[in-house]
């Protein structure tokens, strides 16, 4: 079996050599073949860094032009065509058993099944969140684990693209990564990158008859600075994931309703509520029901701007850096 790690990064270089140190402090698999780096966008001087540790990994360094996380992944999965790929991001460390982990589960079941293990948290210091507010916060910024240790990518809850293991032929077979979401994207009209590059890819691999399977031992830890533990930034990611999940055609084609600006009657009735809900909180000396509301809000203002995006260009479905419509 073949077996790589591949690392999109962009702008990060002290976190890259975090993670590039805790993989050559791990136990590295005898059939570990590349620690693949791609820097896309801007050049800022990560190949000198992956020249440092060619003595402790495997590291092969590319750089791209074109932005985005998304066009760097399908990149690599198209340049290896086959083999078991571990993907990981630019922010995290590794257990010490990580990729032991990932090979053994990928040479015990091999091809139709695809892998993931625990997202731990690294807060920045004095930067954790209160605890009330960690449930609003993605998993990227609170941890996660499987609800179901034995059945995860149920209800939603798909393994984290920082910590993801699969087969390049199995990625190919499900025509790949919606490219034109994730960091980097850039997509116009939209207040940030379409999240949900990852989850779009598990949701076509599961739909193909392939299996999740869950790695107790495969640990990493992402690092979250202060910035992603507030609640404007809980508000703000709140609003994107709702628009992104129209973006990424996981919810009715807007054209097949009665629409109002672009959008079904009722989700514009619903955001009446909670901008109402929102004014008679507003003097609620909990801070906590005050945020809730706002939480609320922002998740249908994303709604109907995910609805109103996709009803302008028709409905949106990114596969391999194409633009087609639904339907």
């Amino acid at each position: 079996m073949t077996f790589h790690v591949v690392i999109p990064t962009h702008r990060r270089l002290p976190l890259l050599e975090r993670t590039l140190t805790s993989l050559a402090a791990a136990r590295i698999p005898p059939d570990l073949e590349r620690v693949i780096v791609l820097e896309n966008g801007c050049d800022e001087g990560a190949a000198d860094l992956c020249k440092r540790f060619e003595s402790r990994l495997p590291v092969e360094y590319h750089h791209r032009a074109d932005a985005g996380k998304g066009r760097s992944l399908q990149w690599a999965i198209d340049r290896l065509q086959r083999g078991f790929v571990v993907l990981l991001d630019d922010d995290v460390r590794v257990s010490e058993g990580f990729l032991e982990e990932h090979a053994s589960a990928a040479r015990r079941l091999g091809r139709g099944h695809f892998f993931g293990g625990p997202l731990e948290i690294d807060y920045e210091e004095d930067g954790q969140p209160e605890e009330w507010l960690k449930r609003y916060l993605p998993p990227s910024a609170r941890g996660w684990r499987p609800a179901n240790p034995h059945a995860p990518c149920e209800s939603l809850d798909f393994f984290k693209g920082a910590n993801l293991g699969l087969f390049a032929e199995d990625v190919l077979a499900v025509s790949g990564f919606m490219v034109a979401i994730g960091p980097g994207a850039l997509v116009p009209g939209t207040e940030g990158n379409p999240t949900g590059l990852e989850d779009a890819l598990q949701r076509q691999m599961l739909r193909a008859g392939m299996s999740p399977v869950y790695l107790e031992g495969a640990v990493v830890w992402h690092w979250v600075p202060r910035e992603r533990c507030s609640e404007s930034w809980a508000l703000h990611r709140a609003y994107r994931n709702m628009s992104s999940s129209i973006l990424r055609g996981e919810r009715s084609d807007p054209r097949s309703a009665a629409r109002w600006l672009g959008v079904p009657p009722i989700e514009w009735g619903r955001y009446a509520r909670d901008v109402l809900r929102v004014a008679l909180t507003t003097l609620v000396p909990d801070r906590r029901l005050r945020f809730h509301a706002r939480s609320r809000l922002a998740k249908q203002r994303g709604l109907i701007h995910g609805y109103r995006i996709a009803g302008v260009r028709g409905g949106l479905a990114y596969r391999n850096g194409k633009l087609a419509s639904h339907g």
